[in-house]
């Protein structure tokens, strides 16, 4: 029978019993890290993703998963910079965990390591705790075990701090503001 001889189902029907098969979609990693030599190349984050997938990336969706938008970039080429005692990871943005996984490595010691989940929003204000984030930070406790379950560079138990605000706050935050607008700059 022809698709369009076919009768459209009511609401209530049986689902059909025989599904169209769809196209897999790439299974992605829930974070990237993100190294400042990365970010200084033009396809930075491709190689990483590359990397991190193990094969070459010929579509949009992974990219659009890890692509940074506003001064999301600038922001974590400053931090790196800035701020060599601490890793960065860029959360998968389907994730809903927020836009950076921050960890501390300045302790020896992993249980003493901290970790910071940070969502940055244009023009907010610094809040701890993650206020103002919505639902873009209900993953992220479950993103910190991951980065520290296989990247090994903390505590398994490790609970993330919650910040939220705009680049320049944060940056501030960890002591590292400086270069971001117009407003920060030195």
């Amino acid at each position: 029978m022809s698709p369009f001889t076919r009768p459209r189902p009511r609401f209530g029907d049986a689902a059909p019993k025989r599904l169209v098969a769809m196209s897999k979609v790439p299974s992605l990693p829930s974070f990237l890290r993100i190294r400042r030599d990365a970010l200084d190349r033009g396809d930075g984050l491709a190689a990483l993703l590359e990397r991190a997938l193990g094969r070459p990336q010929r579509d949009g969706f992974a990219w659009s998963a890890f692509a940074f938008k506003n001064d999301e970039q600038a922001f974590a080429k400053e931090l790196l910079s800035r701020k060599t005692e601490l890793w960065l990871f860029r959360s998968n943005q389907r994730a809903f965990a927020g836009d950076f996984v921050v960890v501390d490595v300045s302790s020896p010691d992993l249980a003493r390591r901290r970790a910071y989940v940070l969502d940055l929003k244009h023009g907010a204000p610094l809040r701890l705790g993650g206020g103002g984030a919505g639902v873009q930070l209900k993953n992220a406790g479950r993103v910190v075990r991951e980065v520290a379950l296989r990247t090994g560079v903390l505590g398994e138990s490790t609970e993330p701090d919650l910040v939220t605000g705009d680049a320049r706050g944060l940056l501030r935050y960890f002591g590292a503001a400086r270069g971001i607008g117009r407003e920060g700059s030195a």
